[in-house]
């Protein structure tokens, strides 16, 4: 069903973890978050903010037969936050991480603001691999495919689409109205899935990869939103405890819910005095926001 990728927050899990994670089929990609990044980095050897080239073209070599086989076999790296208001910045930005690195099995996360998706659309007409992140909300989504939609043969586009936040954000007045916890993440995750099975393009390749998915609560499994999520052609995010987890414990096949059903369900957010709308506004601006003080505060 759904293919699994690292969730990579280390020079350690980059360098010694991977190569025995594909090899045994674990994963066949990884994700890399540059504000959550942490590395022992040697600043002698070229770089890209707090990570080693070399180590992305490293990563990049180890997935290349999963890449040559169709079995995804990306390396995904995120820009610099603090370019994301203004999409000249983003373009640049983009172009020296992808010519850095030089891998045909290299790919570029751009957040989709709406400068990251003017930026997306236009590097779309390059050749070059895109990760649209920071997605929430369905209409973030279709504007992103419809940005990819001028990828050149033999690019991909990812939309990698936000999980948990939901429930974190939502739970205490969902409980407060009685009404059901831990759910708006998921069928959010699942509408926009649907929506792009819909509107995708002929001849491009672009597929939903559904990120942020370690649960907080204490009462859910790790591998509640897995469970949830391990949807056809998608592709999940996590985490090296959640990897672990999983690996260890059998996840089947998900429900797949119709998008009526899953309308008819956040409709009962009117009882709760919530504006989904508002929800994604507010989730994508504090993610942004956390990331780019991250940078700020590792490379004054």
């Amino acid at each position: 069903m759904a293919t699994v990728w690292l969730n990579c927050n280390s020079d350690t899990l980059l360098k010694n973890d991977i190569s025995k994670m594909v090899e045994d089929d674990t994963i066949t990609g990884v994700m890399i978050d540059l504000s959550k990044y942490k590395s022992n980095i040697d600043s002698s050897k070229p770089k890209y903010h707090n990570i080693q080239i070399e180590d992305l073209q490293n990563a990049c070599d180890i997935l290349i037969d999963k890449y040559n086989d169709g079995e995804d076999g990306f390396v995904a790296c995120s820009i610099d936050s603090r370019v994301v208001k203004d999409s000249k910045k983003i373009i640049n930005e983009a172009r020296e991480l992808f010519d850095a690195v030089d891998r045909e099995n290299f790919m570029v996360s751009i957040p989709a603001t709406p400068e990251g998706i003017d930026a997306m659309s236009k590097l779309s007409t390059k050749v070059m691999n895109i990760c649209a992140t920071y997605v929430f909300s369905p209409n973030q989504a279709s504007q992103s495919v419809e940005a990819l939609t001028n990828l050149e043969r033999g690019c991909e586009g990812i939309i990698r689409v936000d999980v948990a936040s939901f429930d974190e954000l939502l739970n205490v007045p969902l409980a407060t109205n009685n009404l059901s916890k831990d759910r708006i993440g998921f069928f959010n995750a699942i509408k926009i899935y649907n929506q792009i099975a819909q509107i995708k393009v002929p001849y491009v390749n672009t597929k939903v990869c559904f990120s942020n998915m370690d649960v907080f609560q204490t009462w859910l499994e790790p591998s509640y939103y897995v469970e949830q999520l391990n949807l056809e052609n998608a592709i999940l995010d996590l985490s090296k405890d959640v990897i672990d987890y999983i690996s260890e414990n059998e996840v089947g096949e998900a429900f797949e819910f119709q998008t009526k059903h899953i309308d008819a369900f956040l409709g009962y957010l009117t009882y709760a005095n919530v504006s989904l709308q508002s929800v994604y506004d507010e989730l994508l601006t504090s993610s942004i926001k956390k990331d780019i003080a991250e940078f700020e505060k590792r490379f004054k």
